[in-house]
């Protein structure tokens, strides 16, 4: 894949200059608030940069996966439209849960269904159709909203996301998938160019169009390896987005204030602090911890007999 992912790169880089050139003619400007980390008016969806350019890549590569996977192409699009509407003006979380409950409809066309979560205390659970459709559709929209809260630091949803597509490209090029190889390959190489502009001080976001979009696809991804790895290991995988969006949620409910409330109280944040806001530390950090779960996850859990262990 050494051409597709030249020709990525190039693509993804022209793209965000257009980016950069147009963002403020169509409102992609993100303007400083009280619960920015940025100071100054910054470019944001990246995510609209990424998926353009992977599609075209797709087009002139490997148009087989077009036909191949007509319905999850579909619904990760439909996503990315979503961000970059949310991104442009600002969408209620209604309607953005909304549309990824409608979206998984896709997904289950083409075969995207936990059945199964594993052997555990030696009992095997395994779900009927309507708690498994309840279930997966539950896990896609709960770590799309999970992954879309951690895009508050420069670098941070960027190497956190190329840390989860590099476990899961493990895992395709072990079990020889190719929806496990090609989509991670495509996603690293556009999130490499992401990350270079976005590392703090960040030149560009990546916006709703980015977050909800790679959140949606690492579920995705999650869902598929199952077939391959035992299903505990997928939150050692995914384990960061998890426990920011745990810890927030709760600790949103418990104050009393809505789920959904933004603030300025993620574990990011708190660690921030910690480190005396060097972002860059902070974000390494963050990313170290990720790392060293998603290896204990690929290595180890993903082949444990009884997942209660």
């Amino acid at each position: 894949m050494y051409f597709e992912i030249i020709f990525l790169l190039l693509v993804t880089y022209f793209t965000y200059q257009l980016l950069i050139k147009f963002a403020k003619n169509v409102n992609l400007i993100d303007v400083p608030n009280p619960r920015s980390s940025h100071n100054l008016p910054t470019a944001r969806g990246f995510g609209a940069v990424i998926f353009t350019s992977i599609g075209l890549t797709l087009i002139v590569f490997e148009p087989s996966m077009y036909v191949e996977n007509t319905y999850l192409l579909c619904s990760v699009l439909l996503i990315g439209l979503l961000g970059l509407v949310d991104d442009i003006r600002e969408l209620p979380p209604f309607i953005k849960i909304g549309t990824l409950i409608v979206v998984y409809s896709f997904l289950y066309a083409e075969g995207f269904l936990i059945t199964n979560l594993g052997i555990y205390i030696g009992m095997e659970i395994h779900l009927n159709f309507i708690m498994a459709l309840l279930f997966s559709t539950t896990v896609i929209v709960a770590f799309t909203n999970a992954f879309n809260l951690i895009d508050g630091l420069d670098g941070l949803s960027g190497l956190i996301s190329i840390i989860i597509f590099l476990s899961f490209l493990f895992v395709g090029i072990t079990n020889n998938d190719k929806l496990l190889i090609v989509i991670p390959i495509l996603f690293i190489t556009s999130l490499c160019v992401f990350l270079f502009y976005n590392w703090h001080p960040a030149k560009v976001f990546l916006g709703d169009s980015g977050s909800l979009m790679i959140g949606f696809v690492i579920s995705v991804l999650g869902v598929r390896s199952i077939e391959y790895i035992e299903p505990i290991s997928i939150l050692y995988i995914t384990l960061v987005p998890i426990i920011d969006a745990l810890f927030v949620y709760f600790r949103r409910i418990i104050d009393g204030k809505s789920p959904f409330k933004p603030d300025k109280l993620h574990c990011h944040h708190i660690l921030l602090s910690y480190f005396d806001g060097s972002v860059r530390k902070t974000v390494i950090f963050i990313a170290f911890i990720q790392l060293l779960f998603s290896t204990i996850g690929i290595l180890f859990v993903a082949n444990v007999t009884d997942s209660f262990v």
